[in-house]
């Protein structure tokens, strides 16, 4: 179903490959990658909005919403915006699986998400249902 380099099919979204890494293999800085990851996010949902058919733009959707709120969480680039995206992560993830159940690498991001809810601490457990975050499931992370 996933070529091994979908985005180059005609009108397909690029991910953000070198996102980390400048050509020279230099570190690149932090504000270079939330660029790169919002302008992804945004061609993503623009392509996704367009069709919501287009199983592929769904599914780079939902990981890049789960790299950005792993990313700001990592950084301390707020909690709300990390947890935004790591609820949106999962809603995505989860209607991707419903439709394409023998795609494994879907389920990284779900089990990632159920894990991460579920050892959170006591505080992140009570505003959980305040931020609308769905619970998570250790077992099946």
């Amino acid at each position: 179903m996933v070529a091994a380099r979908p985005w180059a099919a005609a009108g397909a979204v690029r991910p953000p490959a070198r996102a980390l890494r400048s050509r020279r293999g230099q570190p690149v800085a932090r504000g270079e990658f939330e660029r790169q990851i919002d302008a992804f996010i945004a061609d993503a949902a623009s392509r996704y909005d367009r069709s919501a058919t287009d199983d592929e733009a769904l599914f780079y959707l939902a990981n890049a919403h789960f790299l950005r709120a792993s990313c700001r969480f990592d950084h301390d680039k707020g909690m709300w915006g990390a947890a935004r995206d790591g609820a949106r992560s999962k809603r995505l993830s989860d209607a991707y699986v419903k439709r394409h159940p023998e795609h494994g690498d879907a389920y990284f991001m779900l089990g990632a998400y159920n894990y991460y809810v579920e050892i959170a601490p006591a505080f992140v457990k009570l505003i959980r249902p305040l931020l609308f975050l769905p619970a998570g499931n250790r077992v099946e992370g």
